[in-house]
Parts: C-alpha cells; sequence; structure tokens
C-alpha cells in the first residue's frame, strides 16, 4: 500500500483525512507587487513542493491552478 508523508516528522500515512490533505497547501501564497497607485507590478507564483505537486497529481488538478 503506498502512503503519503503528510506529518511534519515525514510519516507515512495510507488514507489521509481532507483537511490532513488541505494542510499541505497552508502558507501557499500568490503575490502581487503593485505600486504606490494599485497598478500591478509584478506577480510572483508560488513554489511548490515535491509533495504538493504530487497530491496535486493524485487528485488529478493541474499545477497551473496554483503556478499560473
Amino acid at each position: 500500500m503506498k502512503q503519503l508523508s503528510l506529518y511534519s516528522e515525514e510519516r507515512g500515512c495510507a488514507a489521509p483525512t481532507a483537511a490532513r490533505v488541505l494542510d499541505v497547501f497552508t502558507g501557499l501564497a500568490y503575490h502581487h507587487l503593485t505600486d504606490r497607485h494599485g497598478r500591478p507590478v509584478h506577480s510572483f507564483a508560488p513554489q511548490l513542493t515535491e509533495l504538493q505537486a504530487l497530491v496535486l497529481d493524485l487528485i488529478d488538478i493541474p499545477h497551473s491552478i496554483y503556478t499560473a
């Protein structure tokens, strides 16, 4: 049986809860830099970890949802 390392000590988890899966994405954010008038200057897409990318692959969600 395959297991994901979803715990902080990288212990495997064969049947994670939805809350545990969502915890993998805590802190993942897209940042927008604006000038003093609120006009966009630059956007910074998040970098997915290997675990985040694997979870997205397993639930068939394209990485571009978070990185585009």
